[in-house]
């Protein structure tokens, strides 16, 4: 089956596109969405409809996969250009919660004193008419754990209601991520992998179709990440305990002096303070990257998606392990097909638990990793 796009605005759904280009990642907030449709004049009228297409900037819409429901948000821009030989169109948006990234976040009071991250999330949410969902480890049988109450929060003026999220979900390591209806989802990354989902490239079968990368870099990496933290005294916290916390995680594969130190942007606890500092070290350390081009837009259990994990076989890059999904590309036009831009990297990078590994040793040589493709081919 060949992979359809469409958007509904105000009530009419529009499909034919010419080019689609979706884009959702782990670390982006408000997914985005760019469609076009150009034709010639006289092959056919726009989508088959007589009347002219009634999209304008600002619009609520939908944006819909094989019928699925994948992004609900707003029309950021729309163009229309006409000449004698063609007539092309292009929509541009992003997801509901583009308003959380573009907007200053506002409270009553300007501060939330024992409130829980979800609490705080809501609050920033809610005048956006965004909703706050949790999403559990494990339904049922293990609960998504937010931490405990943030003694003191605090939003500065000026700052986006993003940013203020941002403070409040490194406390504990905890990602953000928009849901098809447009709502902000806590949640963590997944410990259980898709079943079935596979990106394979071997001598046997690969389902690799194009460009794919790999990349390995220390930039951004430090030798130790110190967070330091001060916190307002009260009957259980005072002098110097009060005065000032500091914790301190090491990178031990960083082999000269590159210290961080990281001030926390509210008051935190020690056991707050050392949950962040595994989280940089970790999301800095796993900095094995690789990236796939893959035919359609579908694995055997739905849509491509961040936030997922998947098991990668990859002989080239000498890689067998599970991997998490850290971005995704749903790409179409007429000339290139329809292609899913994959990019993952270790599930730990976005752990606070598990350490960094490498799976492919620095010193593999190409020499090395043809042997090990020769290894796998087999007799």
């Amino acid at each position: 089956m060949t992979d359809k796009a469409t958007i509904t605005v105000n009530g009419t759904e529009h499909g034919g596109w010419t080019s689609v280009d979706i884009n959702m990642g782990i670390e982006q907030l408000a997914p985005t969405f760019n469609l076009s449709f150009t034709d010639r004049w006289g092959a056919q009228d726009l989508f088959g409809a007589a009347e002219p297409v009634s999209i304008r900037e600002g619009d609520a819409c939908t944006i819909k996969i094989n019928g699925d429901l994948i992004l609900t948000g707003y029309v950021d821009t729309f163009n229309e250009t006409e000449s004698r030989q063609q007539h092309s169109m292009t929509v541009t948006g992003r997801a509901k919660t583009m308003d959380l990234v573009d907007c200053s976040a506002i409270i009553d009071g300007w501060q939330l004193r024992q409130k829980k991250i979800e609490d705080i999330a809501e609050a920033l949410c809610a005048p956006f008419g965004i909703k706050v969902e949790l999403l559990d480890p494990i339904p049922i049988i293990q609960p998504l754990d937010t931490g405990d109450p943030i003694r003191l929060f605090r939003v500065e003026q000026g700052e986006t209601a993003h940013e203020a999220l941002v403070r409040i979900t490194r406390k504990t390591g905890l990602l953000m991520q928009t849901t098809a209806q447009g709502n902000l989802q806590l949640s963590r990354a997944p410990t259980v992998p898709v079943v079935g989902v596979i990106i394979t490239r071997t001598a046997k079968f690969s389902n690799v179709i194009g460009q794919s990368s790999y990349t390995n870099s220390f930039e951004g990496r430090f030798d130790r990440y110190i967070l330091k933290s001060q916190v307002g005294g009260d009957d259980d916290t005072n002098g110097v305990t009060s005065a000032q916390l500091e914790e301190e995680q090491r990178d031990d594969e960083v082999g000269r002096y590159r210290p961080l130190l990281i001030l926390a942007e509210h008051p935190s606890e020690r056991a707050s303070l050392k949950v962040r500092a595994k989280w940089e070290a970790n999301r800095r350390g796993a900095s094995e990257k690789l990236s796939y081009q893959l035919q359609g837009w579908s694995h055997i259990q739905g849509i491509w998606n961040p936030n997922i994990q998947v098991r990668v076989d990859d002989d080239r890059y000498d890689v067998h392990d599970f991997m998490l999904v850290t971005s995704v590309g749903l790409g179409q036009t007429k000339a290139g097909g329809t292609i899913a831009s994959v990019q993952v990297t270790g599930p730990e990078a976005f752990d606070v638990f598990s350490p960094p590994k490498r799976r492919r040793k620095r010193d593999a040589t190409l020499a090395q990793v043809r042997a090990a493709q020769e290894r796998n081919a087999g007799p």
